[in-house]
């Protein structure tokens, strides 16, 4: 851009408008790309979702109920349908669904460099006073 006003005003309007629809020209693409991988992003978005394994007191409250291969009690269902008083059953490679409280532990370690900084996992033991995240 500082190039092509440079041009027009040294009078070189044939470079100063090569250069006018070169910038046009790139910010389009750079749109219509940019467009075109969000769409394709949302997309994504909306065949993946994330599920969790919960064990509720009602389980006929879990709507479209698919119990869980490893307890027969707990259900699959999906992150959005969590509610207060659920209990979430973690596994390794399992993402948290939230702020979660403690019952019990063993050998649990986080990755919460997103949160904090920290570049290796932290242990989180149940009993202790605040919560998961």
């Amino acid at each position: 851009i500082v190039l092509g006003v440079v041009s027009a005003l040294t009078g070189d309007l044939k470079a100063a408008s090569v250069m006018t629809v070169m910038v046009v020209l790139s910010t389009a693409l750079r749109f219509w790309q940019e467009r075109k991988s969000q769409v394709q992003a949302e997309s994504l978005r909306k065949l993946v979702r994330n599920q969790v394994t919960v064990r509720r007191a009602d389980n006929a409250a879990v709507p479209e109920r698919r119990p869980s291969s490893f307890d027969p009690e707990a259900s699959e269902i999906l992150l959005e349908q969590l509610v207060p008083g659920d209990i979430v059953l973690l596994s390794a490679g399992d993402m948290v669904p939230g702020d979660l409280r403690l019952l019990e532990s063993r050998d649990l370690f986080l990755t919460q460099s997103a949160l904090t900084g920290e570049a290796m996992p932290v242990e989180k033991v149940a009993g202790t006073t605040g919560s998961l995240a």
